[in-house]
């Protein structure tokens, strides 16, 4: 079955045809390939860029294994695109991960000659170390969507090894461009608002890679027999900052970014673990106008607080309450510092390695930094987002 795939004769599905990368495939495929696209989206609303492509627009749910048979009914090649991306933790993980074993059952029974899996290279830990390659286990790291297309990308290798499914995994670094909701459209609009901060400086290593890069490798990866059963790291050729990564939207915007020092995170952290301890929460509670009236309305306990409040001296209840107030203005306004994967995969410094993609793939990087974000400029103004 690791036969070289035709596209132009293929009918091919897509799911997540209506995200970043699946939309951006779904174009490619139809308009440089003529190929027979079916795009499976879970709703029609965000579909409608593709209205205006010659594809097959069908609605499916990867919790619904019949959505899933009838999408795929004909089918000979399956990009798999989608993921849980929204909804609570465990509703995300769930359709990353149990939606992907859905799709592969149907994938199997119905005999397709390739499936190519989207994952992530945060598979790999937030600082895995200072090289990425494929080489590198997979680990948990509380990153729900990390740790999900890891689980997702087990099955994907178990079904390929039990059942004799042709399958390939490829784990993209930091995928921008027109549409990229993650890394253009998202950071933009944390800097529009002021909620947008470069954690320590921004001084880790931006592995960057533009879309249009990701679905030629897709492309490959979907027709290369040497792809099967094989997982491929796809980037760039280079790094950046995220300083210089970021800061490129920042200077269209005429901003400065702001800065969340590692002194400062900590600092957050600390406050954040005195706030649950059991003194400052009596504090807090003493501190409330609300706490005298209570303690007057039980009999004997008034009376005390009183006898209490006069032998302490003045300066010393002046400093109790100060702080009582700073304690509980503190709760109601909580430091909320990044999560400490967040941290990590901001601060990590390494090298992102693609030998394996070039050499079994073909695959080469057609965009420097510089050409995609000209590219992702011109789609933003057109969109007048900036």
């Amino acid at each position: 079955m690791n036969q070289k795939i035709d596209l132009r004769n293929a009918t091919i599905l897509v799911t997540g045809a209506s995200g970043f990368i699946g939309k951006r495939l779904t174009e490619y495929l139809t308009l440089h390939y003529g190929a027979n696209v079916r795009a499976m989206v879970r709703s029609y609303g965000p579909a409608v860029h593709l209205a205006r492509l010659p594809v097959e627009i069908i609605a499916g749910d990867l919790m619904d294994p019949i959505s899933l048979q009838r999408a795929i009914s004909g089918c000979d090649l399956v990009f798999h695109c989608a993921a849980g991306i929204s909804g609570s933790d465990e509703s995300r993980r769930s359709v990353t991960v149990d939606g992907t074993r859905h799709l592969l059952e149907v994938a199997r029974q119905a005999q397709v000659s390739r499936f190519v899996h989207i994952s992530t290279v945060a598979v790999h830990g937030p600082n895995p170390g200072p090289i990425i390659d494929e080489r590198l286990p997979l680990v948990h790291s509380n990153d729900i969507y990390a740790d999900a297309k890891a689980d997702a990308e087990q099955w994907v290798f178990r079904y390929g090894k039990e059942t004799g499914l042709p399958v390939t995994v490829l784990r993209p670094t930091v995928v921008y461009g027109p549409r990229s909701g993650a890394w253009t459209v998202g950071p933009i609009s944390g800097m529009q608002r002021g909620a947008f901060k470069l954690i320590g400086g921004g001084v880790g290593s931006a592995h960057h890679v533009y879309v249009d890069d990701v679905v030629q490798a897709l492309l490959l990866a979907a027709t290369r027999p040497e792809a099967v059963g094989e997982a491929f790291i796809i980037s760039s050729n280079s790094s950046v900052p995220w300083h210089e990564f970021f800061g490129y939207y920042a200077q269209l915007l005429g901003i400065e970014l702001p800065n969340l020092s590692l002194e400062e995170i900590a600092l957050q952290r600390q406050r954040l673990k005195q706030l649950r301890n059991p003194v400052e929460m009596a504090l807090t509670f003493a501190a409330s106008p609300r706490a005298r009236v209570l303690a007057h309305q039980i009999p004997g306990v008034g009376a005390s607080v009183d006898l209490l409040t006069k032998a302490i001296p003045q300066s010393t209840r002046t400093t109790l309450l100060a702080h009582a107030a700073s304690v509980r203005e503190a709760k109601l306004n909580p430091p909320k510092p990044p999560k400490p994967w967040i941290v990590d995969y901001f601060c990590a410094q390494n090298r992102c390695r693609i030998e394996k993609a070039q050499r079994m793939l073909g695959y080469q990087p057609q965009f420097s930094l510089e050409e995609g974000q000209k590219l992702t400029t011109e789609w933003l103004r057109a969109e007048r987002i900036i």
